[in-house]
């Protein structure tokens, strides 16, 4: 099931959808191409309807447009891809978790209590 879309940093803004039976992230690669990514290996993607793709795997680092923290991801780097990313649910969480722990820590760091001396 693909839902929302939502913004994540690769640095620079790119608009990204949250598909709940990807295995792997996928990065188009011209949004890729600007990035510089190590290559760690290849691997054969397979559509909805059987066909195969041969594509790249790199490493990025992203979070979520008003997070503080990145988080490594593993991508394929495809030419034949509709949107500029295509997330994982387990990776939507993992920086949807990111994201909470960076508000928690600015939260706590902004709600010290001052007294008066």
């Amino acid at each position: 099931m693909i839902t929302k879309p939502r913004r994540c940093f690769v640095p620079g803004t790119v608009r990204s959808l949250d598909d709940s039976g990807a295995q792997l992230c996928l990065v188009r690669a011209d949004v890729a191409a600007p990035l510089n990514l190590s290559r760690i290996g290849s691997v054969i993607l397979r559509d909805f309807m059987g066909n195969s793709y041969d594509a790249e795997v790199g490493n990025l680092r992203m979070k979520l447009a008003d997070a503080i923290t990145f988080v490594p991801v593993v991508c394929a780097i495809c030419d034949k891809l509709s949107s500029e990313l295509l997330l994982g649910t387990d990776i939507v969480d993992k920086l949807n978790r990111s994201w909470m722990t960076d508000q928690s820590c600015s939260q706590s760091d902004s709600d010290v209590p001052v007294s008066e001396v």
